[in-house]
């Protein structure tokens, strides 16, 4: 303490002063370096911006190298439309050309087949005239064949051996059979005794016959054998069977033979 005490205030105050300029050149040169830091700070943000690039440089050219080997996929495949565009074009005409083709194919086969309809419709009715001429035919010949028994008055009437025959066929019992069909046949319609005897002929040479050879076979053999032996067809003998029929018919209707 006694060096302390002995040392001149005025030595004291320069040490303080001393002190003091050393602290305060202490603090200045800390605010310096801090001031130069922050002046430096947007230089070292644009330093760690520019250490990015490099990374965001490799990235965009990832990013382009896959976009160039899209866009090589995308003409390739393009490509690959256009080439089937075409081909789709091209069968496109084809199948215009070949329905059209089938178009005048079918108008060609519908004129064809309305030719033939029209044909066949001209057969038709040549084959139906035909077949009423040649029934018409028919019919005269048996009447020229039945005239051995029958008389040559007016109307038609039986002759003698048509009246032998007659017995000997049984024909008023086959006629009997069906003499019920023909009076309702008669009454219902607007015919006078001519219609009458043209039925009842047609009966005998069609449905009777025709049944008596399905159903009464013993009958048809009969009636075969008398055919035979006057060498003449069954058909023909058919028709004394019709004018029994239309006898008996007429008298069923109140009108005279």
């Amino acid at each position: 303490m006694g060096f302390i005490d002995s040392i001149p205030p005025t030595v004291w105050a320069v040490i303080v002063l001393f002190l003091l300029g050393v602290i305060g050149t202490f603090i200045y040169k800390i605010l310096t370096i801090d001031w130069r830091m922050m002046d430096l700070e947007p230089i070292r943000k644009s330093a760690n911006e520019i250490s990015k690039i490099p990374d965001d440089i490799k990235s965009i050219g990832n990013r382009v190298g896959s976009l160039e080997t899209t866009t090589a996929v995308l003409e390739k495949t393009t490509e690959f439309v256009v080439d089937k565009v075409a081909a789709l074009e091209k069968t496109t005409a084809a199948l215009e050309k070949t329905t059209e083709i089938v178009v005048n194919k079918v108008d060609a086969l519908e004129k064809t087949t309305e030719t033939v309809v029209n044909k066949v419709d001209a057969l038709e009715k040549t084959t139906a005239i035909l077949e009423n001429t040649t029934e018409s035919i028919s019919k005269q010949v048996l009447g020229l064949s039945g005239q051995r028994y029958t008389e040559a008055s007016s109307p038609m009437s039986l002759n003698d051996r048509g009246r032998e025959l007659s017995k000997e066929m049984g024909a008023a019992e086959i006629a009997s059979k069906y003499r019920a069909k023909l009076v309702d046949k008669a009454r219902g319609e607007d015919g006078g005794p001519y219609q009458i005897q043209e039925n009842c002929l047609d009966c005998a040479a069609n449905e009777i016959l025709s049944d008596l050879k399905e159903k009464d076979k013993r009958t048809f053999r009969h009636l075969t054998d008398i055919a035979y032996n006057e060498g003449v067809q069954v058909e023909i003998l058919m028709r004394i069977v019709g004018l029994v029929l239309r006898d008996q018919v007429l008298q069923a209707v109140n009108q005279s033979s």
